[in-house]
């Protein structure tokens, strides 16, 4: 895996090209981590998700 950042002389930031290459395992290892990342992430939305369901249901459920 390549992984590039380089310096740009546009506007008042600037920034720095770099490369990085990094071993085939180490690549697995930040796949691993973002799926799991995904995946809780996904998992705590669709617990937001049901809260707020649950809250505007019940919210609802005691105007007259």
């Amino acid at each position: 895996m390549r992984w590039s950042r380089r310096r740009t002389h546009r506007g008042p930031l600037r920034t720095t090209k770099m490369t990085v290459e990094l071993p085939d395992t180490d690549v697995e290892l930040l796949v691993e981590m973002a799926e799991h990342q995904a995946s809780t992430m996904t998992a705590a939305l669709a617990r937001s998700i049901r809260m707020t369901s649950f809250v505007e249901k019940h919210a609802s459920a005691e105007r007259p």
